[in-house]
């Protein structure tokens, strides 16, 4: 009777390992690869080269592994995508030619110069129009600025400096606006005091009585805004 009872008892739930000495030596080996992984985590300055091939192995094994994920084609994650064959083939052939384009008579500027004319041909820019290629959106949010300030400040920004004024320059912006405004808005010196954040409506459009009523409070304030 006794027999049969302790037969069908059903074995307690526990956390507890099926087998110990296996846990135990598997703690072991935590502990050594943890400390072995921070004892390396920290490359040190490299006091000589290591030689093409050793510096692909380390991309191969180190970077090319561990990207931001945008090469996925169901990447929906901001705007950025992935590269492409042809993207990359093209970057190779800039890189090739490591052009300067800040002056000089050479086909690299011509090919920029040919890019801007179409952008001014789609957008309906005057052919006067001038303009740059830059690295991305947030590096074209601090040229455009730079380029606002020095025309709309009322002054001469490239020879007085900010200081010339003695006054705050105002910066209107969507409350949505991306933090890269605020981030050229403190590169250019013009403060993050000086960026107004308009609200939005229900669809994210700027609230234009809103942005009015802070404009007007601006220039009875006598901040010089255009």
């Amino acid at each position: 009777m006794e027999n049969n009872v302790a037969a069908n008892l059903v074995p307690a739930e526990t956390l507890d390992p099926k087998d110990w000495r296996a846990m135990r030596e598997l703690g072991h080996r935590m502990v050594d690869d943890m400390m072995g992984w921070l004892e390396t985590a920290r490359e040190p300055l490299p006091r000589e080269g290591q030689g093409a091939e050793a510096a692909y192995q380390a991309f191969r094994e180190l970077v090319l592994p561990y990207p931001m994920g945008s090469y996925h084609p169901r990447f929906w994650s901001w705007v950025i995508g992935t590269g492409t064959p042809l993207a990359m083939l093209a970057e190779m052939l800039a890189a090739g030619l490591n052009s300067n384009l800040g002056g000089g008579e050479h086909s690299s500027v011509y090919v920029e110069e040919q890019v801007l004319s179409w952008c001014r041909e789609m957008t309906g820019f005057p052919a006067s129009a001038s303009g740059l290629l830059v690295s991305g959106s947030s590096m074209g949010n601090l040229v455009g600025l730079a380029v606002a300030r020095s025309a709309r400040a009322g002054f001469d920004v490239r020879q007085r400096g900010l200081a010339g004024s003695g006054e705050r320059l105002a910066v209107y912006a969507s409350s949505e606006a991306h933090s890269s405004i605020q981030k050229a808005v403190e590169l250019l010196g013009l403060g993050a005091d000086s960026l107004r954040q308009a609200p939005v409506r229900a669809d994210f459009t700027v609230d234009a009585g809103a942005l009015a009523r802070m404009i007007a409070a601006d220039r009875a304030s006598g901040m010089p805004v255009p």
